[in-house]
């Protein structure tokens, strides 16, 4: 793989940097892709508005929107760090964080349609007006944007450049195990390789590896990193059957082994197969890349590198947790729900009561937002011990909660309701720092249908 040729999807999946970028946008609401150099576009963008498909359909501004991806890209490139750019059309902000792997340039994390302050909206509409574009139109477009101030503008990069270090990171790393493998793989095919060649080969990764034979499963070769791994010196390893050190004790092949994917159609040895799971043994979550390879004396062997991606892991279900989850109540959110919804297999066994806490404004006005945030924790707390397992309590809002049920009779539903607005008619008492206080809060209930509920998010 020429380094002058390298593109970022030779070392990070297309689908992993789409996940990675969803899960992003979806905690933060703002437009985002990913680009190669000149601006292409790797990824399709998340949370895109249509306020500059108004504008790229126009001759007179067409030339610049399609401009503008190439020309951040382009900056990002050259200086080596973040690059903010203004829309000439619009005066939206976008800007740009460069990925580098080795010294060379994969392309740019962009982010987009970012309203940093408040805009002229008039002049914007007497441009609008001015290209053909439908003044109205375009400002329901314009106001659906989020309205970022400096301070957030400067955290969300901090994180997006914290972000872009990992990636570079994960492609730097796979970048090594493939020229690895390839090297290898070269030596293998012609039967060249010895195990004392193999072993100072394998000795300079830092990417765990071992090669087991093909069929018996008989550990042949480890190297230091996979030692390390194992927390075993390498004559406790060699000898040894491979599932036998993943912690499976079934005398044979784990079940979910790749090796029949590496059987060619002649059910010959000569396949590649990467895998990712969690061993249990090593507690430590593995990217392995399997390789049928030829061992001395010509008989088959697995070659297995193991790349471990716990932190990458982690990261993503951070970001999961951030898009799917409400931070004050740790309750599953309107993102959830509506997935939720979708996957269910059954909805009109099912049924669903609707929460409006109709003083929490008043209560955050007055106290703040950790109070809320209090008051948020204590209403979840009392929802989750009043209701059923087969009961699922989400946050749609700091004010508005939704409670789905799968089956659960119509004269429980709505004992449960009168049993909610009775407890509402009494004070709640929450704690601030040392200090008791006690709020009531007014309630606004609706019992429903889940398929009617249903219909309505669609």
């Amino acid at each position: 793989m020429e380094k002058n040729n390298l593109k970022l999807t030779d070392l990070i999946k297309q689908s992993h940097l789409q996940e990675l970028q969803d899960s992003f946008a979806a905690a933060t609401k703002v437009t985002t892709l990913f680009v190669d150099p000149t601006g292409m576009e790797i990824t399709t963008p998340s949370n895109w508005v249509g306020i500059c498909s108004l504008f790229s359909s126009f001759p007179a501004t067409q030339t610049v929107c399609r401009e503008n991806p190439a020309k951040i890209a382009k900056l990002a490139g050259e200086s080596g760090y973040r690059r903010i750019f203004r829309c000439p059309n619009i005066g939206l902000t976008a800007a740009a964080v460069p990925i580098f792997v080795e010294g060379v340039y994969l392309g740019s994390w962009i982010f987009a349609q970012m309203r940093i302050n408040e805009l002229d909206s008039e002049q914007l509409a007497a441009t609008a007006r001015k290209v053909g574009i439908d003044p109205h139109e375009f400002t329901v477009q314009l106001e659906s944007l989020p309205l970022l101030s400096m301070q957030e503008f400067e955290r969300l990069f901090s994180l997006a450049e914290t972000l872009t270090k990992s990636i570079a990171e994960i492609g730097h790393n796979n970048l090594l195990l493939t020229k690895m493998n390839r090297e290898v793989r070269g030596m293998t095919e012609q039967l060249m390789i010895r195990d004392t060649i193999l072993t100072r080969l394998s000795q300079a990764s830092q990417e765990a590896l071992y090669i087991s034979d093909f069929y018996p499963g008989e550990m042949l070769m480890v190297n230091d990193a996979y030692c390390q791994l194992a927390g075993l010196p390498m004559n406790r390893i060699l000898g040894r059957k491979c599932w036998d050190l993943r912690g499976f004790e079934g005398g044979s092949f784990c079940p979910d082994c790749p090796r029949q994917a590496l059987l060619d159609k002649a059910d010959e040895p000569g396949n590649r197969e990467v895998v990712e799971y969690y061993n249990h043994n090593f507690k430590r979550w593995l990217r392995c890349t399997h390789e049928a390879v030829t061992w001395s004396g010509g008989r088959a062997a697995q070659m297995v590198t193991q790349q471990d991606v716990t932190t990458e892991y982690e990261m993503r279900k951070r970001l999961e947790q951030m898009a799917f989850y409400d931070r004050a109540s740790g309750l599953p959110n309107w993102n959830k729900l509506k997935d939720d919804l979708r996957e269910a297999p059954n909805r009109a066994g099912a049924s669903a009561i609707c929460l409006f806490l109709s003083s929490m404004k008043t209560i955050t006005d007055v106290y703040g937002s950790d109070a809320g945030d209090r008051i948020v924790r204590t209403l979840a707390e009392w929802l989750r011990s009043q209701v059923p397992e087969a009961c699922e309590i989400y946050s749609l809002n700091r004010d508005e909660y939704c409670m789905i049920f799968k089956k659960y009779t119509q004269e429980k539903m709505i004992e449960l309701a009168e049993s909610i607005k009775d407890r509402f008619s009494r004070p709640w008492l929450t704690q601030m720092g040392t200090t008791h206080f006690p709020f009531v809060g007014g309630l606004s209930l609706v019992v429903l249908c889940l398929y009617v509920f249903f219909s309505y998010l669609h």
